[in-house]
């Protein structure tokens, strides 16, 4: 497949998981990652099940919006 496509799947992909986040519809943030997942937490490699942030939590906090300035798609296989 043309890598030109390939990549603006990628960036359709990351596009609809930063506005699910934005949304706060957790269900749909999952539809976008894959499990188990691995994080830093606490100076350790965490596994996680399922979506590791309360987005409600976060909105009741003021959370509004998230940018992201540059994104460069650097492999694709």
């Amino acid at each position: 497949m043309n890598k030109l496509i390939l990549k603006q799947e990628v960036l359709d992909a990351y596009d609809a998981y930063i506005k699910a986040f934005i949304k706060g519809d957790t269900k749909e943030v999952e539809n976008h990652l894959s499990f188990p997942n691995y994080r830093f937490l606490d100076g350790e490699i965490k596994e996680f099940n399922k979506f590791h942030s309360n987005l409600n939590e976060l909105k009741n906090r003021g959370y509004r919006d998230t940018i992201a300035l540059n994104i460069d798609v650097v492999e694709i296989n």
